[in-house]
């Protein structure tokens, strides 16, 4: 799910690679949705937002995959209809991860 070898914490401690292995056997589901996410926004943002959400920052990252959960959910001041979707009850067989969308970066032109 992170990329062990560089992701550090917010005290730029080294994360350690086996602290969340146990996340592609208990929630393959988000697994897999990470994945897409990865090759959707780019490693690097999917890691950003990884670190953020399981800091406990909210509105970065939260998944949820039956009665399982990580991450930190979205506040209703942030979005109310996050808020509310990261409280709904899975079953056994569904899964969901809510992650922030990159900023667009806006290209400039010269005229040319």
């Amino acid at each position: 799910m992170v990329d062990s070898q560089t992701e550090t914490t917010k005290t730029t401690r080294p994360v350690d690679p086996d602290r969340y292995s146990w996340v592609r056997t208990a929630m393959p589901r988000v697994a897999q949705l990470v994945g897409d996410k990865r090759r959707e926004y780019g490693p690097g943002h999917v890691a950003e937002c990884w670190r953020r959400g399981m800091a406990g920052e909210p509105g970065w990252f939260f998944a949820r995959e039956g009665a399982v959960a990580i991450g930190t959910p979205w506040t209703a001041e942030q979005d109310p209809v996050l808020a509310a979707a990261t409280a709904w009850q899975f079953t056994g067989d569904q899964a969901a991860v809510f992650m922030r969308k990159p900023v667009a970066i806006k290209e400039v032109s010269d005229g040319a």
